[in-house]
């Protein structure tokens, strides 16, 4: 596919259905703090499928992929937090939250789905000037990600002189970037009241003392700090939000619990605030005749932007074209954020990005508002050019070799591509300009085949998927779906052959390929034909063989399978045809692959497998899988839209 590299915004909406596909991905899948496994391991997948350097693990679930670009120069990081919050969703998004209990109500799902859509376009420019890291944060929801990273070795690991991170945010205009220097959110303190009495029964309150008492004076007290002991130029907040106690309507506890939290900007507000929690809770405590304990536990510190640091995410922020003037006169947050903890080891910068909506972060109806996303990506690319330098002039890039995109627009997922002739037509779509899904058992093998595709110019993501699994099949689709933002193709490639006289084989043996070529076929169509129907139409190409047409000796539970597979296109396309849905199979003949080797020795080896080809095969010769891939391509082009219920004989490249 085409792409010019001139315009990063030119090039993110081009593939903004893929990075929609993506948030909304991670948005269905939310993940709470520490637990981000499948997060991560999309991230990380993502990635590598860009050609980064990633390590994973640091912090246990977080990822950090690493760019070098065309010329020496400085390091920095571009951060984005991955964990969902523990609150259940009230959203009624097709996409919504699919665990229970947890989602992305802060909108980390696109912080990471801007972050990877800049890493895909630089990834292909690399002209810059120095190296990026792409971090990945774990557990920044009061948890402590950013600080288990540093102390982990980020900035050893991966030695970066700044790092910047970024965060959409409610109220303001979409795109419109607010950067200030200095303090940018709160320190935060987490603190602990025990209030210790005698308990007592209920009615003989004097016998006892009284902790519900003494804990509504401790409350009303605290808020006292607030307006009487701090300089009013200097914000501080205390809040109270837990009070537990009591467990009994005819009895009082003899212990109550208070929890809190304590923000501030400046650390000498901080510490007095601290002395007078434990003066107000000596005061109640001999008052009341109880016992108070008083833990304060410093969680982030403020986050505080350097100056230069601020002056680059400032600069960059004014060369977006949308043109909107940059926020830098604001009061600070109260809120905290624990990207503070590497801007406490390394100089750097943390700016709002406008989300263009009103509703409140951590709200249980929050959706991340995807049109931000070519606005932020576009952000960290100019954040990058700023902070690093890029070439004077940028050159137009062509990526792939064919003029004739066929398959331009389409959305497919392949079956079985990872090697042979699946292989050959996925790399065949991406030269057509396809954007494609590679599913196969062998997710090494998947990935390759997907690093080809892209060298070829395509779009390609490579997942793992057992076609005897009727749920992994299912999980597949949906994914496949998700990520390319809808589905309209379906080629089923997989394929199992086992030789040798029908007596020699057990049922185990015959059922396992019957599973692998015929029900699987049948799998993929049964969830990807509802998919396809969705997107307005398309098709669907199964793959048998000139063995399932005509048989072949030693051959019988292959060719039955295939053969299976033959009747069930014609059954299915007649089916589908109302809902605008082609379905075609594709029936190689003796195509040069290592899936063949076994049948050619079973023949008595390759000279007499040659003199059966001439006498049984239409043109007489062995083809090859780049022979095979273009009849594939047609049958998912608009060139056969009027073709249905076909079995197409593909040998030496041509059809009959």
């Amino acid at each position: 596919m085409t792409y010019d590299l001139a315009d990063p915004t030119d090039f993110l909406l081009q593939r903004f259905p893929i990075y929609r596909g993506w948030r909304r991905h991670l948005h269905s899948h939310p993940e709470t703090a520490f637990n981000e496994h499948e997060t991560s391991s999309f991230v990380a997948g993502r990635l590598r499928e860009m050609g980064l350097a990633v390590e994973t693990g640091l912090a246990g679930t977080g990822v950090v992929a690493t760019l070098k670009g065309s010329r020496p120069g400085p390091s920095i990081g571009l951060r984005a937090d991955m964990d969902a919050l523990p609150i259940a969703e009230t959203s009624a998004a097709p996409w919504r939250s699919l665990n229970p209990g947890a989602s992305h109500a802060c909108g980390h799902d696109g912080h990471m789905t801007m972050l990877l859509a800049a890493a895909d376009y630089l990834s292909r420019e690399r002209d810059i000037s120095g190296t990026v890291h792409f971090v990945f944060q774990p557990a920044e929801e009061a948890a402590g990600g950013g600080q288990r990273m540093v102390e982990e070795g980020l900035f050893e690991t991966f030695p970066m002189e700044r790092i910047f991170g970024l965060h959409n945010w409610p109220g303001l205009p979409l795109g419109q970037v607010a950067i200030r220097p200095g303090a940018m959110m709160a320190a935060m303190d987490l603190f602990s009241f025990r209030l210790r009495a005698r308990g007592v029964h209920a009615a003989m309150p004097h016998l006892g003392t009284d902790a519900i008492v003494a804990a509504g004076a401790l409350a009303g007290s605290l808020q006292n700090i607030v307006s009487r002991a701090i300089d009013p130029h200097h914000p501080l907040v205390l809040s109270l939000t837990q009070i537990h106690g009591g467990q009994s309507l005819n009895a009082l506890p003899d212990q109550v619990d208070l929890q809190g939290t304590l923000r501030y900007f400046d650390e000498a507000a901080g510490a007095v605030a601290h002395r007078r929690m434990r003066e107000i809770a000596e005061g109640v405590a001999r008052s009341h005749d109880v016992a108070i304990d008083l833990e304060i536990r410093p969680a982030y510190p403020v986050t505080s932007n350097e100056t230069d640091a601020t002056a680059t995410m400032a600069s960059a922020a004014r060369r977006l074209p949308e043109g909107r003037e940059v926020v830098e006169e604001f009061t600070p947050s109260t809120a905290s954020e624990d990207f503070a903890f590497m801007l406490t080891a390394r100089p750097g910068a943390y700016a709002w990005i406008g989300n263009g909506r009103d509703t409140a972060l951590h709200n249980p109806d929050f959706d991340f508002n995807d049109d931000l996303i070519p606005i932020g990506a576009r952000y960290w690319i100019e954040v990058v050019g700023e902070a690093l330098g890029t070439a004077g002039t940028r050159q137009s890039v062509r990526i792939g070799r064919r003029q004739d995109m066929r398959l331009s627009g389409k959305r497919a997922l392949l079956v079985g591509a990872a090697t042979g002739i699946g292989r050959a037509t996925a790399i065949e779509f991406a030269r057509n300009g396809a954007r494609q899904v590679i599913a196969d058992i062998n997710r090494e093998a998947a990935e390759d085949c997907a690093a080809l595709c892209r060298e070829a110019g395509g779009d390609a993501v490579a997942v793992a998927c057992d076609v005897r699994d009727e749920i992994s099949v299912k999980t597949v689709v949906d994914d496949a779906e998700a990520t390319l933002g809808g589905l309209d193709t379906l080629v089923y490639l997989a394929g199992l052959q086992r030789t040798g006289e029908i007596a020699s084989f057990d049922a185990g043996t015959w059922n396992a390929i019957f599973d692998v070529n015929a029900r699987g076929t049948f799998f993929a169509a049964k969830y990807a034909g509802p998919a396809i129907q969705r997107a307005g139409g398309g098709s669907i190409i199964t793959t048998s063989s000139l063995a399932g047409l005509r048989g072949a000796a030693g051959m019988a539970s292959y060719a039955a399978a295939k053969g299976a597979v033959i009747a069930f296109t014609v059954a299915l396309a007649q089916e589908l045809a109302p809902h605008n849905i082609r379905v075609n199979s594709v029936l190689p003949g003796w195509i040069d692959t290592p899936f063949n080797n076994p049948a050619i020795e079973l023949m008595g080896g390759v000279e007499a497998h040659a003199e059966i080809v001439r006498r049984i095969v239409p043109l007489g010769r062995q083809g090859t899988p780049e022979d095979v891939a273009p009849i594939y391509v047609f049958l998912a082009s608009e060139e056969s839209r009027y073709i249905t219920a076909k079995s197409m004989m593909v040998d030496g490249g041509m059809a009959h």
